[in-house]
């Protein structure tokens, strides 16, 4: 057995080869054939080194130079090395071995893949798993379940365009587009258009619990019956909710049995300007005009009050004209004040009276006259130059006084009385043909007025006090109809 131990220097590399072998391991013929170390052997014989020290390494070379320890020149599509072994070789790169391409690798697999597969597992005795590839075109066959693209860990999902994020999905589930750092299930960030909803029905909606929202709108807020709100505008300075539209409604509210629209502020609840006009002061709701032709607000009803006016303890209604300057106040009680007067319609005042005749069957015109069987009641008069004459019955009265009753109770058996006032009146030319200027008193027909006739005392024509009427303002024409009179009880 020959122990020996060699120092090789091999184009400026040193390495020491300790060699373990038998005589004949050397050139394969005994010791005349000599491995020679240091040059180069031309023997066109094998050289086999046996070697037999137990568990150790039987070859081993141990490079302190720069180059590789270990360098087979081989011809082309010839092996450099062979192992006879099935235990695998340790700490061996495959993929960094210099001239062995992947082609060469498959053919140590026993199985394989077809067209559109990739081997997603190899076994030890070479057999392949294949695992269908993703196409861009499209793929059939798949499962959500095991088929997916994403990760597998805590680690987001990023998609990059031309080298830069585009979307990222979190492992919150977060969507973020233009933000590494999305705090909600979407988030579009970016100097554009965040997000545009394009549809001809419904563009952009948001639900609050699984209500569904009808209709037709570019954006829109659905709120189940939880108590949520749909649409929420807030801004520090600037509009929380802007709606703009070229010929119909720019903001509309709309509730089944709810409010329509609220407004809640500390200063301006709901204001309604035309042409942007301004209006200052504390209120709930106000419009304003400025200089723009219109009114500040209107309030309009088929059935119901147009504008509805509801105070505790202040005014109802509270009149400036201009600003600043109070031309028209009603106060708690109802009672009203005007700086500058006050006009009406109708042409008299009267009183609600009642009546013990059926309503029914008296008449505008009437000359009416106190009932001495009832109090507070009034019938047609009945009887001529009756100091019983109470006034006419009114057709139109300016002011009608309803004593105790409220605004909305009902009149019933009762009719109006004008006491004072111009008011068209039954007249009688039982008494003489009546001219403008005549004093009338009741006549004998019920109902009816005639010119009254005066008493002389000592030459001087004096007319029986508290019969008369009033003074007719026009001609009667014929025996009986209707004319103006001025009453003016006396």
């Amino acid at each position: 057995m020959i122990n020996r131990k060699f120092r090789l220097t091999l184009v400026g590399v040193s390495a020491t080869v300790l060699v373990f072998a038998s005589a004949t391991a050397l050139g394969g013929s005994g010791v005349g054939s000599i491995f020679n170390l240091g040059k180069t052997n031309t023997v066109k014989r094998q050289t086999v080194l046996t070697g037999s020290a137990g568990s150790a390494a039987q070859l081993r070379i141990r490079n302190t130079g720069q180059g590789p320890a270990l360098e087979a020149l081989v011809r082309p599509s010839v092996p450099p090395f062979k192992v006879n072994s099935n235990a695998r070789v340790a700490n061996l790169n495959a993929d960094e071995l210099d001239g062995v391409d992947s082609a060469a690798l498959q053919r140590r697999l026993t199985g394989t893949c077809a067209p559109g597969t990739a081997v997603r597992n190899v076994a030890a005795d070479g057999g392949v798993t294949c695992q269908t590839l993703w196409s861009l075109g499209g793929n059939a066959g798949t499962s959500a379940a095991t088929n997916f693209l994403g990760t597998t860990d805590a680690q987001p999902l990023v998609v990059k365009t031309n080298n830069a994020e585009a979307l990222r999905v979190d492992a919150a589930r977060n969507v973020g587009v233009g933000t590494a750092t999305p705090i909600a299930r979407l988030e579009a960030s970016g100097t554009e258009i965040a997000l545009l909803g394009t549809s001809l029905t419904r563009a952009v909606v948001g639900r609050l619990g699984t209500v569904s929202c009808g209709g037709m709108y570019a954006v829109g807020g659905c709120a189940a019956d939880t108590g949520g709100i749909g649409v929420l505008g807030r801004s520090g300075t600037g509009v929380a909710v802007h709606g703009t539209s070229d010929s119909n409604r720019a903001v509309e509210g709309f509730s089944g049995t709810g409010i329509g629209v609220i407004g809640d502020s500390t200063a301006r609840g709901v204001v309604g300007t035309l042409g942007r006009a301004s209006c200052p002061g504390t209120y709930a709701v106000g419009g304003c005009t400025g200089s723009s032709p219109g009114d500040g607000v209107l309030g309009w009803s088929n059935t119901g009050a147009g504008i509805v006016s509801v105070t505790g303890t202040g005014n109802l209604f509270y009149g400036e004209a201009p600003f600043g300057t109070l031309r028209v106040r009603i106060d708690a009680t109802g009672k009203g004040f005007f700086n500058g007067g006050t006009q009406t319609g109708g042409a008299d005042y009267a009183e609600s009276m009642r009546t013990t005749d059926t309503p029914a069957r008296l008449e505008p015109g009437d000359v009416l006259a106190i009932d001495p069987e009832a109090a507070n009641s009034v019938r047609r008069s009945r009887e001529p130059n009756s100091r019983l004459v109470a006034g006419v019955y009114s057709t139109k009265p300016s002011i009608l006084a309803v004593g105790d009753h409220g605004v909305n109770d009902p009149r019933t058996g009762e009719v109006p009385v004008a006491i004072l006032g111009i008011v068209p009146t039954k007249v009688s030319a039982e008494n003489g043909r009546i001219q403008a200027g005549d004093l009338l008193t009741t006549a004998s027909a019920p109902g009816y007025a005639m010119k009254a006739s005066p008493g002389v005392v000592s030459g001087v024509e004096i007319y029986p006090t508290g019969a008369i009427l009033g003074k007719a303002l026009q001609p009667l024409e014929g025996r009986r109809g209707i004319i103006k009179v001025l009453v003016t009880l006396r």
